[in-house]
């Protein structure tokens, strides 16, 4: 019966760790070493919490994808403007594929989906590098991901301001 058992996952493990850490009173208090329990366990545990993460990026992603493929042509539309106003009179864009004028716009809603779900993606992965640090170095680096991407939008805001002034 030990087959179908359920195994812990290592944010689990950590979790049991660190409320052991606090119970027992000879365990040092200022290390919050998890590095020890982490390296009880073997790749193929560390295998599997990899996928589990990459397994729920992936259906985040998805989830956006499916709710913005019905905006797809707009998206391409809304996208390519810029460009097509920059062309001579009366040229327009051509496609170099068979299946471009339909899978140009899906790319770009797949793209758009992992740049909208980004924080999410950042956090699980966080979520897996933290699970080996120490605590002290826990906090910072996660405040960083985040303080990045809201910059970079920033700087992705910036040049569509600037190009609807006029400028």
């Amino acid at each position: 019966m030990s087959l179908f058992k359920r195994q812990k996952s290592r944010q689990e493990k950590i979790a049991d760790s660190e409320f052991e850490a606090t119970t027992d009173t000879t365990q040092n208090n200022e290390s919050g070493d998890t590095l020890g329990m982490l390296g009880d366990m073997p790749i193929t545990g560390h295998l599997i919490e990899l996928r589990t993460h990459l397994i729920r990026i992936c259906v985040v992603v998805l989830i956006i994808f499916l709710v913005l493929v019905g905006f797809s042509r707009e998206l391409y539309n809304l996208l390519s403007d810029p460009l097509v106003a920059q062309l001579p009179i009366n040229s327009t864009m051509i496609a170099t594929d068979i299946t471009s004028n339909f899978m140009a716009p899906i790319r770009l809603t797949i793209f758009v989906a992992a740049f909208l779900a980004m924080p999410y993606i950042l956090y699980q992965i966080w979520s897996f590098v933290a699970s080996g640090l120490y605590k002290k170095r826990r906090k910072l680096p996660f405040l960083y991901c985040y303080l990045r991407y809201f910059y970079f939008m920033l700087v992705l805001l910036f040049p569509t301001l600037s190009y609807s002034k006029g400028y």
